[in-house]
């Protein structure tokens, strides 16, 4: 059989465990840190970067990936991206499910600055001989209880004007598509 290599801090019952500090070399342009899974004739290994379990009502550690810092110049991308192929895997950001308190949230956010704040674009895929993929902004459907709202604005201004919400659809030499806006079917009483 092959091994396995593991690298281990020490642990403690009574303080902080040691932690595991992985850093590569400085220099003109710092070296790189590459963690790659082992390739395979089926499927290649899993990467797989996480914090411990807990058994306890104690809290798990947080995983951060993060780009460094930088005083006066740019910070780096954060890029996360599946392979290319002949059927390429999907992308998922699941937040966590809670068996007794309010599931966890799933935040996107651009970042602030001092002139022009960045952006937040939601895209589909396009397609050489199909449509292009959907964009499904929905909440889930709710058993026993309501179904969360669905809400589209644009932020407060305090001193300023606030931006446009405008919803319509794409344009096109041949036939440009409707915009629907319409309420659910109800057994009860609905509307728009």
């Amino acid at each position: 059989p092959i091994c396995s290599v593991n690298i281990l801090s020490g642990g403690s019952d009574s303080q902080d465990g040691g932690a595991v500090v992985v850093d590569a070399g400085a220099g003109t342009t710092g070296g790189a840190v590459v963690v790659t899974s082992g390739s395979g004739r089926q499927a290649s290994g899993r990467v797989r970067i996480s914090s411990a379990d807990v058994v306890s009502d104690a809290t798990t550690g947080a995983t951060v990936i993060a780009s460094g810092s930088s005083v006066e110049g740019s910070t780096g991308n954060v890029d996360i991206i599946s392979g290319s192929g002949a059927k390429t895997g999907s992308i998922r950001m699941l937040a966590g499910v809670s068996s007794s308190s309010n599931g966890g949230s799933l935040v996107l956010s651009a970042g602030a600055a001092v002139s022009e704040a960045g952006a937040v674009i939601v895209t589909t895929g396009a397609s050489e001989k199909d449509a292009s993929g959907e964009l499904i902004l929905g909440t889930a459907t709710g058993s026993d209880s309501e179904s969360g709202n669905v809400l589209l604005q644009s932020g407060s201004g305090t001193n300023a004007a606030t931006g446009s919400v405008t919803v319509r659809s794409g344009n096109s030499a041949a036939s440009s598509g409707a915009v629907v806006v319409s309420s659910g079917d109800s057994r009860s009483a609905g509307g728009v």
